[in-house]
This record gives structure tokens, C-alpha cells and sequence, in this order.
């Protein structure tokens, strides 16, 4: 007896520590959660809005960002914003290329920049004490790119050898097969490269259209990150951006398109390639709807995969599992791609020659199990998954002013990581079966695939057991 309670109590005491440490680790993680670097927010006399946090990084990341991206741009012009991205990398009437890449050497400085579908950005990361350095550069960049001849030649040789490198990025092609499908004759439709008609006829008047159409202070953020100072950012940015306004010159006022979505699919055969890359999805809600956390929260439940991955019949998703375990696919990651009015959910993977059929098979029902069958205890490691991926967005200068950025652009302000670890944590399953009902059953897919695609199910097949699988 003696022993059986010195064992209940040395389990008692385990457990007394157990539930000590849990708590004190829960606090740690909220204390951690609500003392992340509180976020100042100014805006400009021209409408420029100035969104800075100061914290210990080394570094410091300072640029511009853009609400404007290729779903922006009239047809006539779809390509333009990532052809000026590469126009200004050429240098500016200030500061010749040459002249250009000697400052940033000088300074120690990367130089990054894209164009999405809604966004656009240019951003440097360098030491601290230079910040105000790079403001002036990038002002600069944007405010006076070269528009001569052998400028604007250089820049569309350069993107047309681009657009041919991409042709081997199936994940990219598929991608962007899989947006012209779902929002057909709408901006979203487009790809950032445009078609390669405009690419070699664009002149120094389209170029000035679209210069025109990006570069307006209401949609133009300048965001900060690092040991940095609010007020002197702003005054930097108050003097060398003071030309920028909010008037378009050119008559290329932004419209605003619903971006319709069509169920559909698009098939490009190709038997010569050794595996078939397929893209598909259903409509999900825009960054708009509060509701899109639940999407991605069973986005992240739906987890990804690639072949390379240890762990084997152990892995934590399912989709990896099975196609490790019967070979069905190389790789698989779930995507919730949202945008202002509307998002694609689903699934892109490499699937091996005459196993697509059953691949699917598995993905839907993955997606039934989705709207009628999963519990809390399983939502919780989808929920645990975006949580983590939230915070590493947040980890370093370069992340984390992209990420002040994106959320000014979506949402008008900064969502601090307790914000949305509430929003996170109320996700539950009877939420998530109710908006699998809403998005997921019964719904008209889309879908892109390339290459021997032969053993991919009709369009007609994969509709049907879009509401099949709920029986």
C-alpha cells in the first residue's frame, strides 16, 4: 500500500507539474502574442499612409507598396505594372544603372520587388543607420524611371526571355491557367506577364499610362521595419515622395470589376512530361468576409507534402500519406489564395502517370470529410499549423514589413497576432462544416492540369462528386 501511494502520489505531483508548466507555457505564448512591436500609422498630405515598427532586428526593411497589380490593368495594358517593376530596376533620370548598383553596393543593400494580381512592391533591406538612404533611392525608382528607347528595349528583351523560363514552371503555368478559368473575362483573369502581344508592342505612352495608374498616394503605402524611427521615416518620406498625388493624369482611373467566378477546367496534354501537374479548387471568400479564416484553417488542415519528407506512413497529412504509401504523387500543397472579393481553395499536386484518378478520389474525399465529419481535436492541428505560420511571417525585417504592408493593404491596418489568435480560436468543427456547406459541397470545382493527364476524371465526374461525396 505504502508503494501504491508513494505512486499516486509522485503521479499526482507529475501531473501538478504538468499542468504548472502548461499554464505557465499558455502565458509565455499570450504574453508573447499581445508585446509584439506596436505599429504607428501616419498618412501624408497626399494620401500616402506611412506604417512603421520599431523592434531589435539588425536590419531595417524600408519600402513602397502598391494596392494595384495586373487585375488593375485594362486588358489593353495587362502586363504593364510588372513591366515597369523591371523598367525601374534600369536606374532612374537621377541615377543611371551603373550609378544605381554602385549605391546599393555601397550600402550593403538587397533590392527586392514584385507584381501579384492586387499588389506590387519595392523594398530594400540594408543596416539601419542607412534608412533614409533608401527612401531617397526608392523614391527616386519610382518616381523617375527612364523612359528612353534602349531602356524600354532592354526591359522588354528581359521580360520576354522571363516569360520563356516560366513555360518550365509548371506549378506557376498551372497556376495561372487555373485564375484565367475560374474568372473568365475578368481582372483576375490576367497574369501578371500579360500576353506576349503586349509584352513587344508596348511604347513610352503605354508605359506612361501605367505609371499613371500605380503610382497614386491613397494606394501607396510606405512601411518599416527594424530599429527605426517613426517620425524621421515619415519626414523622409514627406520630402523625397512629395511629387506623388492622388490625380490621374492620363485617364486611367481604376474601375472596379466583380471578379466573376465560372466553374471550369482547362487540360493541356502533354505526354512527353513524366508527371501531370493539376490545380484544383473551388470559391471561397475574399479577405473581406471574415469567414475566410475558417478556409484557412482548413487549408492548413489539409496540410502539404513533397516526396522528399521523411516520416512515411507516419506523416501528419493525409494527402502525403496515401501518396507516399501507394505513390500516387510526388508533391501536394493546399492553397487558399484570397483576394478582395473572392479566393480560390484547394489543392495543387504532382501527380504520377495513370494515378490522377485515384489521387483525386482521396482529395474529395478529404474535402467531404471537410463539411460533415471532422472534430475539434483534428481542427486544432490545422489551427496550431496557421498560427506558427503567422508568427514566421512576422520573424525578421524583410518578413515583417511585407507582412505590415499586406495587412494595411487588405484590411486598412495592422492585425496584431492576438487579434488573430482570437480569430483563430474560434474556429470550431460546427463552423467549419458550415462553411464547407457554403464553398466546398455542391460546388462547381475548377480545374488546371498539364501534362499525361489522360487518367484525370472528366470535368462531369469531378462536379458530381462534389455533392456524391456527402453520402
Amino acid at each position: 500500500m505504502a508503494l501504491n501511494l508513494i505512486r499516486s502520489g509522485l503521479l499526482a505531483g507529475k501531473n501538478c507539474v504538468g499542468a504548472r508548466y502548461s499554464h505557465h507555457a499558455a502565458h509565455k505564448f499570450s504574453h508573447a502574442l499581445k508585446n509584439g512591436g506596436q505599429t504607428n500609422v501616419t498618412e501624408l498630405s497626399n494620401g500616402i499612409r506611412v506604417a512603421t515598427e520599431q523592434n531589435n532586428s539588425p536590419s531595417a526593411t524600408v519600402g513602397i507598396w502598391i494596392d494595384s497589380g495586373c487585375s488593375s490593368e485594362p486588358k489593353e495594358l495587362n502586363g504593364i505594372t510588372h513591366f515597369i517593376e523591371h523598367l525601374i530596376l534600369q536606374g532612374s533620370k537621377n541615377r543611371a544603372k551603373k550609378q544605381l548598383e554602385k549605391d546599393m553596393h555601397g550600402l550593403g543593400a538587397i533590392l527586392n520587388s514584385y507584381t501579384q494580381r492586387e499588389s506590387s512592391g519595392y523594398y530594400m533591406t540594408l543596416a539601419p543607420k542607412d534608412v533614409a538612404k533608401a527612401i531617397e533611392i526608392i523614391s527616386d525608382m519610382v518616381q523617375n524611371p527612364i523612359l528612353n528607347t534602349d531602356e524600354i528595349e532592354a526591359t522588354r528583351k528581359f521580360i520576354l526571355n522571363e516569360l520563356n523560363e516560366t513555360e518550365n514552371n509548371y506549378e506557376q503555368v498551372a497556376m495561372d491557367h487555373l485564375h484565367s478559368v475560374a474568372y473568365q473575362q475578368t481582372p483576375l483573369a490576367h497574369t501578371k506577364y500579360g500576353p506576349t502581344a503586349n509584352i513587344e508592342r508596348f511604347t513610352k505612352a503605354d508605359i506612361e499610362r501605367g505609371i499613371d495608374l500605380i503610382f497614386k498616394g491613397p494606394q501607396m503605402i510606405v512601411a518599416a521595419s527594424g530599429p527605426i524611427s517613426h517620425d524621421q521615416i515619415c519626414k523622409d518620406s514627406e520630402k523625397h515622395l512629395k511629387n506623388v498625388t492622388n490625380i490621374f493624369e492620363k485617364n486611367m482611373i481604376p474601375s472596379l470589376t466583380v471578379n466573376r467566378y465560372t466553374g471550369s477546367d482547362i487540360r493541356v496534354r502533354d505526354d512527353s512530361m513524366s508527371c501531370a501537374h493539376v490545380a484544383i479548387a473551388v470559391q471561397g471568400p475574399g479577405y473581406s468576409d471574415p469567414d475566410f479564416v475558417v478556409m484557412d484553417v482548413a487549408a492548413s488542415l489539409m496540410g502539404r507534402w513533397d516526396l522528399t519528407h521523411g516520416g512515411g506512413i507516419n506523416v501528419s497529412c493525409y494527402m502525403g500519406m496515401v501518396s507516399n504509401m501507394d505513390h500516387l504523387a510526388q508533391s501536394f500543397q493546399s492553397f487558399n489564395l484570397k483576394y478582395k472579393d473572392t479566393a480560390l481553395w484547394g489543392s495543387y499536386f504532382v501527380g504520377e502517370r495513370m494515378q490522377l484518378e485515384e489521387f483525386v478520389w482521396h482529395l474529395q474525399t478529404q474535402w467531404r470529410r471537410m463539411c460533415i465529419e471532422v472534430a475539434n481535436n483534428e481542427i486544432k492541428l490545422g489551427k496550431n499549423i496557421l498560427m506558427t505560420n503567422l508568427i514566421c511571417e512576422r520573424e525578421g525585417s524583410v518578413n515583417n514589413a511585407n507582412s505590415i504592408a499586406t495587412d494595411m493593404l487588405r484590411f486598412g491596418r495592422r492585425i496584431t497576432l492576438e487579434e488573430w489568435a482570437e480569430r483563430i480560436n474560434r474556429v470550431n468543427s460546427a463552423k467549419l462544416h458550415s462553411i464547407g456547406e457554403n464553398f466546398i459541397w455542391d460546388r462547381c470545382p475548377v480545374v488546371a492540369a498539364i501534362g499525361p493527364v489522360e487518367n484525370l476524371p472528366l470535368y462531369e465526374e469531378l462536379r458530381m462528386k462534389m455533392s456524391w461525396m456527402r453520402y
